[in-house]
């Protein structure tokens, strides 16, 4: 390809944030089923195939590719080599280029199983629990040394114990009024939204029995391959949102007890392609909630440990 047929391609680079990927690689997909061709005769090895693996990625996550460039060349590489021939257009490109940015954060599902699995799947709330708690220990230790080398010897004396972790989530589940597939088949999305509360167990609220789990399970999954087949996007958007702290002194002598909670914001969407919202300035950020938090307990260590140590002082 010559160096100025690449120059018309900078649109990439340039609208690189509203573009959705997925439409391009359904269109790679279908284009290959137009042909009356099969997906190996494109992508041999598939399992093994980095381009066939680039491809599925792009169907599930509209920003599979989190850097310009590396979309960039992509693209140019399907539309410079002759095998795919065919695949895909500048044109395709340009379709694909929204007015709004597809949230990198909600990832579309095409496989129930998979979409099964991450409706309960916690584990980037869990592992925020861990590295906050490990952030806010650490913090405790550099934010209490300000007071001086008694503070200090007390720290060094294991004197801040483990802390306490909750991980707590809220679910919101909504359909897209606007995208007239979903409210064709609002009747299906909300029995099948009655199914997820209940895997989920959203108000404490489960299926009784093993023998309902499996019903209600192959309902759902007969709802989901319907809605897919209807063109609907169904998506599950998970983020870290708030952070709670609290702390208290336990025992003689006296050892520093914190819980770190945090609370994850789940959307579970139907319709078309969540769209990124220009979000209002939280009121208190993560790093705000922490200053606050140590600034308070500075205060009661501080009064505490003094405390403690003129005590003993007096007793000799």
């Amino acid at each position: 390809m010559k160096l100025m047929s690449l120059n018309k391609f900078s649109f990439i680079i340039n609208k690189f944030d509203t573009i959705d990927q997925s439409e391009i690689a359904n269109t790679i997909i279908n284009n290959i089923k137009i042909k009356k061709k099969k997906i190996i005769d494109y992508f041999p090895d598939t399992e093994s195939n980095s381009d066939y693996r680039a491809v599925k990625g792009m169907q599930n996550d509209p920003r599979f590719y989190q850097r310009s460039d590396t979309l960039h060349n992509f693209i140019l590489k399907f539309l410079g080599n002759e095998n795919y021939n065919g695949l895909i257009t500048e044109q395709d490109i340009q379709n694909s280029i929204k007015d709004d940015v597809v949230d990198p954060n909600a990832k579309d599902y095409k496989d129930f199983e998979e979409f099964w699995f991450e409706l309960n799947n916690d584990r980037a709330g869990l592992e925020s629990c861990v590295s906050t708690s490990k952030d806010i220990q650490k913090s405790i230790i550099e934010r209490c040394e300000e007071a001086g080398d008694f503070i200090k010897d007390q720290m060094a004396k294991h004197w801040i114990r483990d802390a306490k972790r909750e991980h707590h989530r809220r679910v919101t589940m909504d359909l897209d009024t606007n995208f007239s597939p979903a409210l064709k088949n609002s009747d299906d999305i909300a029995n099948l939204v009655e199914i997820i509360s209940k895997h989920m167990r959203i108000s404490n609220v489960g299926f009784k029995d093993t023998k309902e789990l499996i019903i209600q399970k192959s309902i759902a999954a007969k709802i989901f391959r319907k809605l897919i087949k209807e063109k609907i996007n169904i998506s599950i958007k998970k983020k870290v949102e708030d952070y709670s702290f609290s702390h208290k002194f336990d025992g003689n002598p006296s050892y520093l007890d914190f819980d770190v909670t945090v609370f994850s914001d789940y959307l579970i969407y139907f319709g078309d392609k969540v769209i990124q919202k220009r979000e209002a300035k939280k009121l208190i950020t993560y790093e705000e909630a922490k200053k606050t938090f140590l600034d308070k307990l500075y205060n009661d260590v501080t009064g505490k440990l003094m405390f403690d140590n003129n005590s003993k002082t007096d007793q000799v």
